[in-house]
């Protein structure tokens, strides 16, 4: 046995403890070993409350490579769904061939091939080579996935396609309106139409029929003595079919080579928003709303494009114009509602074929909605209409649908208070929201950090629930439920790759639902609660407080506040409430009022410590107020804080942006302060002389309580937007990156980590030996504190579940999950739960640390063992090299010998 074998059998010794352990845990760990792979190259992406967050970077095909790899499926559904559509478009009834079994699907993939070909034939020419590599790239990233199409490889032409479907829908639709000298005012077959319309709405008293189609959103922008704080602010809501509209839940953050930074919400697999809804790293903010009625077109530069280019190469309103104008086909007329806030101007743009009117103002408020305001618009798009003021107002009020006077009363109801909270209210709104899938909402504080507010689901809360007449039309349209707002900020940093494949259903235990309470609270918030002395206190955003059984869930007694609540906390004997106008101080036994400070919103959870509770305002000041009285004691000025952390030894943690300064209130006085490369969203937490901040730079950092020095910090994916934990010599925290880290308290070192299939907001808590926390993927988890083990989970409603690719069906659980007397509470879509958390100590100190230790036994005796064998094997190396050298020696001194005998003979 020669050397390279005897080191061949050694390494494969080796390694065979890590095939071992590797097995142990459900498979070898290798991304090609499951279907989420989440990273390629310096793209990368997480789902995040209903959205799928996509990062792609570098130059145009190896973004599109990126982009293609990472959300394959999600653009392979994407197409499919684009397939499908024909059966909701009229001109494609005369294609329909009944009586077929396979019908269905060749109507579908005849329209495609409509779409590819034509789409070839009249826009590849004008789209831009930096796009038509990235389609390139696409169009093999999706191959190295091996997508299929109609049960073909996907080609070049389909992603081609899935750039223009809603242009080749209406270049076909409208084609007698292409561009001729007397088109226009001369119309009469315009007429006819508009007014067939007319009586449409009149006998079904609803909205025109085709705006299901073709989609006629709303948004608003608002700046200067319009807003709260004289910036920036701008709202828009998708209206679609919900069929094509569900399905668009990515939000594509895109570093070019060449250009600046954007960011933009989209279908899957599209270059441009279509959506139309962008902000890039110069300040630029952009949207915009069709017009419901078409006017003459010709051939030129899409709009896709257009708006494309303008937020890549823009740094200001002037910019955008001019490259939205230049090649302006007029095929999709429209009203851009355009933002720089850097100067804090805005800007409305309409722009159909000859009219583009712009209005440009420091100090106010547009909306856009549908139909057009410039009257030389209207005149261009309704023709002799135009020309009959009854008709005309008749056919908007139509098309509106109430929105025009809505978004004018909301403006005088709003005005010089609007901010990101009032913007939610107006695109939740009445008239506004209805037939609404999303909204997207950004501000200049947001902008600082290119930071969104999203919603996937109808922003008033509804749950869209397709007919039965939808299902047999779309094959494969869905529920689509409300996820909620969540705030996010694109990443700082590459993908820390950490990524693994879990099987939800492969649990230890079964969970245990002991009761739920519904409390009929929209769907948009979790709903606050606490539990104290076996009784549940529960705050709704409407104003409505309760207080339930804990046993049972039955009320005890409910007690309404007119304002809006966003968080409370509990002492001894009262709920103090923090409401959009001030804090309440409430009975526990009864719900009885006993003291009010209506100073203005608070939103972050009050803190209690002795005789004073703390909290603080959304204009930045911090106030303490005694607790009995509500008298206040002392105030801190000009913070612009977000949140703060419960006390430890007469300290606190105030977070305002990027920024947490340590407060020492004995002293009254900051001992010192932190600055992270992102912003803090969540208060921080405390063990001993340490401080733990999670930041959207994707670090975990702990902080020496003393003298405000790192000791470590670990880099997730994502941001982190939880509270941590820390039990046992182990900090706990989720991170938007999709995964649930354990790591040491003393060195910040990784021990285990696990994937869900959505972000994480959801702070943990730690309980005999579990540790427990919701994810936006519609779960509660109970994992094995020591090994992160699945033990248990829970899924209210809508969940992400294993392999399902519709990530936007799901109820995210935000809530913190409390324990009391073995029963873990949360609360989703509004309603309170209440599970056995079943953790047993003896259980865990018996059986599963035995585990652990078993398993290491049997490592630790393996490399024993190992050591062993290779001695044993290097010693008969040596013997057997010692035989064969004997060996040699005999055999020379054989010949030796027969050469003295020969020679002895001879003579």
């Amino acid at each position: 046995m020669d050397n390279k074998k005897i080191v061949t059998i050694a390494m494969i010794l080796l390694l065979t403890p890590s095939i071992i352990s590797n097995v142990a845990e459900g498979g070898l760990n290798d991304s090609d070993s499951f279907r989420g792979v989440n990273y390629y190259g310096k793209g990368f992406r997480y789902n995040i409350q209903g959205w799928v967050y996509v990062h792609i970077e570098g130059e145009p095909y190896e973004r599109g490579y990126q982009y293609g790899y990472l959300a394959s499926e999600e653009i392979i559904d994407m197409i499919h769904r684009w397939g499908n559509f024909a059966h909701g478009i009229d001109f494609m009834k005369n294609f329909d061939r009944k009586g077929q079994p396979d019908n269905y699907y060749k109507l579908s993939e005849s329209w495609w091939k409509i779409c590819r070909t034509k789409s070839m034939k009249s826009y590849y020419k004008v789209t831009p080579k930096e796009y038509i590599q990235e389609i390139r790239g696409i169009t093999d990233g999706i191959k190295e996935k091996n997508g299929k199409v109609f049960g073909r490889e996907i080609e070049f032409e389909d992603i081609l396609a899935a750039q223009y479907v809603q242009e080749v829908m209406l270049s076909i639709k409208n084609f007698k309106y292409r561009f001729h000298p007397f088109h226009g005012i001369f119309s009469i077959s315009k007429l006819r139409n508009l007014i067939s319309i007319i009586k449409n709405s009149i006998v079904t008293k609803d909205i025109l029929k085709e705006t299901d189609h073709l989609g006629h959103c709303s948004a608003f922008i608002a700046t200067g003595d319009a807003t709260k704080d004289g910036g920036i602010v701008i709202g828009h809501s998708t209206y679609f079919n919900k069929y094509i509209a569900q399905r668009c839940n990515i939000i594509l953050d895109v570093k070019p080579s060449k250009g600046y930074r954007f960011v933009m919400t989209s279908p899957p697999g599209s270059l441009w928003s279509q959506e139309d809804f962008y902000i890039n790293e110069k300040g630029i903010v952009l949207t915009e709303t069709e017009y419901a009625v078409k006017g003459p077109w010709k051939k030129g530069i899409p709009k896709g494009v257009r708006s494309r280019t303008a937020i890549q190469e823009s740094d200001s309103i002037d910019d955008v114009i001019n490259i939205l104008q230049t090649g302006n086909d007029g095929l999709i007329p429209n009203e851009w509602l355009i933002g720089d806030i850097k100067t804090g101007e805005i800007a409305s743009f309409e722009q159909v074929l000859f009219n583009t009117p712009v209005k440009r103002t420091f100090n106010g408020f547009y909306s856009s909605y549908v139909i057009p305001h410039d009257p030389k618009v209207q005149r261009e798009l309704y023709g002799i209409v135009s020309f009959m003021p009854r008709l005309q107002n008749l056919l908007q009020n139509i098309y509106a649908g109430g929105r025009d006077k809505k978004f004018q009363e909301l403006e005088k109801q709003y005005y010089g208070k609007i901010d990101a909270e009032i913007a939610k209210k107006i695109l939740g709104s009445d008239s506004i929201s209805n037939g609404m899938t999303d909204g997207k909402i950004t501000t200049s504080k947001l902008m600082k950090n290119l930071g969104l507010l999203l919603i996937m689901g109808n922003p008033n809360g509804i749950v869209y629930k397709p007919t039965d007449e939808n299902k047999k039309k779309f094959h494969g349209i869905t529920d689509l439920p409300v996820s909620g707002w969540v705030e996010i900020y694109p990443a700082i940093s590459n993908s820390n790759k950490l990524h693994k494949l879990i099987d939800y259903n492969n649990v230890i235990k079964k969970e245990k639902l002991l009761w739920n309470f519904e409390t009929k609270n929209q769907n948009l918030k979790s709903t606050s609660y606490l539990v104290y002395d076996d009784i549940v206190y529960v705050s709704l955003s409407q104003g409505s407080n309760l207080a339930l059984d804990s046993k049972n869930g039955k009320e005890i007694w409910n007690r309404k506040i007119e304002d809006e609540v966003f968080d409370f906390e509990l002492s001894e004997n009262l709920v103090f409430i923090g409401t959009d106008k001030g804090i309440y101080a409430i009975d526990k036994k009864t719900g009885d009022i006993k003291w009010v400070q209506q100073l203005g919103e608070i939103k972050s959870k009050p803190v209690i410590v002795d005789n004073i509770v703390i909290a603080g305002i959304s204009n930045g000041d911090l106030y303490a107020f005694d607790i009995d009285s509500g008298r206040i004691e002392w105030q801190l000025n000009n913070l612009n804080l977000q949140t703060i952390s419960e006390a430890h030894r007469y300290t606190i943690c105030i977070c305002s942006d990027n920024k947490c300064y340590c407060y020492d209130i004995k002293n009254k006085e900051i001992k010192w302060e932190f600055t992270s490369g992102g912003k803090i969203t969540n208060p921080p937490s405390f063990n001993g002389n340490t401080v733990y901040i999670g930041s959207w730079d994707g670090n975990l950092y702990a902080i020496d309580l003393i003298n405000g020095e790192i000791k470590w910090n670990y880099k997730t994916g994502w941001g982190i937007d939880t509270t941590p934990a820390v039990s046992e010599g182990v900090v706990f925290t989720g991170s938007t990156d999709n995964n649930f880290y354990a790591l040491d308290e003393k060195s910040g070192e990784l021990l285990w980590y696990y994937t869900c299939k959505s972000a994480i907001h959801s702070s943990p808590v730690v309980h005999d030996g579990y540790v427990f926390f919701g994810s936006d993927d519609g779960r509660l988890y109970a994992l094995d504190e020591i090994s992160g083990k699945q033990v248990w989970n829970y899924a209210p409603e809508y969940s992400i579940n294993n392999g399902c690719i519709n990530n936007y069906i799901t109820t995210p659980i935000l809530s913190d999950p409390i324990i009391q007397n073995n029963v873990v509470y949360i609360s989703a879509n509004g309603s309170i739960y209440a599970l056995d958390t079943q953790t047993v100590k003896k259980e865990k100190d018996n059986s599963l640390e035995k585990s652990v230790l078993y398993d290491n036994m049997i490592i630790y005796v393996f490399y024993i063992l190992l050591f062993f064998g290779i001695t044993i094997l290097v010693y008969i190396n040596y013997k057997m090299k010692r035989q064969k050298k004997g060996k040699k020696l005999l055999n020379i001194d054989k010949l030796i010998n027969d050469d003295i005998y020969k020679k002895e003979n001879k003579f």
